[in-house]
């Protein structure tokens, strides 16, 4: 049997658009590859691709010519008689060109893989062992928890909060931030603002040299970015989404201030799914650009170890371990399910630890606990289509114990922000 190269390159010969689009997925690049020829036709057909032509072997040998390149007419039809019958072999390929590339790379570094290791958790250990190393983190003992309990009570007296910063100053001073290496969970029903929370207290976190990395799952990088301009902008989101309500003052602002915004120590990616393949991502930030903030949203997009509650445990319990190998924050945004639709009690249906309590550890594994409310400005009837609410943060779940409306922190919706008052 050919190599999987060899057969991801018949693949992209005989179904361009479809192995194109597993391979932009997976942000394959040619150093994926192992040998030279598939390299060179890799980069061929993708540029080939974008120039719209059209697609084959005798085509691409062709096309490699007028750019310097050879490549063997006979090689690339073998290549197409290689190639799998199935459209899913595509994806599959994929993952193993990758698991491949990876493997080399660690060998290269005179570190031995066996066939039975996943190269991404042999990565994960390698990685970790070099940030234990960039921090110069040894055993913890007696004395090295005295000196940081030293520090850390040094800083209550020059009136330094512990844990991460917070957009709210009065809900920090009362109950500080999350702590590195646990997770805070900011819980809301759809469409109540986790999204634009997280936004903005990314933001404020870059733009104190704090450097964030947010994963956007559930939106993606995109809206992301837009969601941040616009909150730095003041531009309500939806005047840039609707033709007619924007104008191109609004749209210059939005401008500068995605090119702001882009410049700060602030990192977005959505392209992570599991909790391994989000840890690895996590922690190159971190040794590279210093991370001191993760930004998960939503759990429900994360790829669940197991099913059922066991498997949300699961997969809750291994991000807790990921935030603590860290030795970051981790933010992790939750849906919390709704009354049945048409219920018109739904209005009214506030969160409380009650709604987090069970088998999936939701509830017991955070640290802290933010719990962002609609509340209904009339009191609901079932005859009544309440439009009109209050957006509100109530803090559930603190490192001190302290709990409840810390301070009142409410929506402003025209920019999304959370603002004390």
């Amino acid at each position: 049997m050919k190599d999987a190269g060899t057969r991801f390159i018949g693949i992209l010969l005989m179904d361009p658009p479809y192995a194109l689009f597993a391979a932009q997925k997976d942000r394959m690049v040619a150093d994926w590859f192992e040998h030279e020829w598939q390299r060179v036709a890799f980069r061929i057909i993708c540029e080939m691709d974008m120039e719209k032509r059209a697609i084959d072997a005798g085509f691409v040998a062709a096309y490699a010519l007028t750019k310097g390149e050879h490549l063997d007419v006979d090689c690339l039809l073998a290549a197409e008689r290689a190639s799998p019958s199935k459209r899913t072999s595509a994806e599959s390929l994929s993952i193993m060109l990758r698991r491949e590339y990876m493997k080399r790379e660690i060998e290269k570094r005179g570190i031995a893989v066996s066939d039975e290791d996943d190269p991404s958790e042999v990565a994960g250990r390698v990685a970790q062992e070099l940030l234990s190393l960039s921090e110069q983190s040894g055993v913890t003992t007696k004395e090295t928890i005295r000196d940081e309990l030293h520090e850390e009570w040094e800083n209550t007296l020059n009136n330094i909060y512990p844990g991460l910063p917070m957009p709210w100053p009065r809900m920090f001073s009362e109950c500080g931030g999350p702590l590195s290496g646990h997770v805070c969970l900011l819980v809301s029903h759809g469409g109540g603002g986790k999204s634009y929370a997280f936004a903005q207290w990314a933001l404020f976190l870059a733009e104190q040299g704090i450097p964030a990395l947010l994963f956007p799952l559930e939106d993606g990088e995109k809206l992301a970015w837009m969601r941040i301009a616009c909150m730095h902008a003041g531009v309500e989101p939806l005047e840039l989404r609707v033709p007619g309500r924007a104008t191109r003052e609004k749209v210059d602002k939005c401008r500068e201030s995605l090119e702001y915004v882009q410049s700060l120590p602030l990192y977005v990616s959505a392209y992570s799914h599991t909790v391994n393949d989000l840890y690895l991502e996590a922690q190159r930030h971190v040794i590279r650009h210093g991370v001191k903030m993760v930004g998960l949203d939503a759990f429900k997009d994360v790829k669940k170890i197991g099913h059922g509650a066991e498997g949300e445990a699961d997969t809750i319990n291994a991000i807790s371990a990921v935030t603590k190998r860290l030795n970051v924050p981790t933010i992790l945004s939750h849906h919390v399910r709704k009354p049945p639709a048409g219920d018109w009690r739904k209005a009214s249906w506030h969160i409380s630890q009650f709604d987090l309590l069970g088998s999936s550890n939701l509830w017991s594994t955070p640290r802290m606990v933010l719990a962002l409310q609609k509340y209904p400005l009339h009191p609901p009837t079932e005859t009544s289509a309440d439009t009109e609410y209050e957006y509100r943060m109530d803090l559930l779940k603190s490192n001190h114990g302290r709990a409840g409306r810390v301070s009142p922190i409410y929506q402003h919706r025209p920019t999304m922000r959370w603002l004390e008052t």
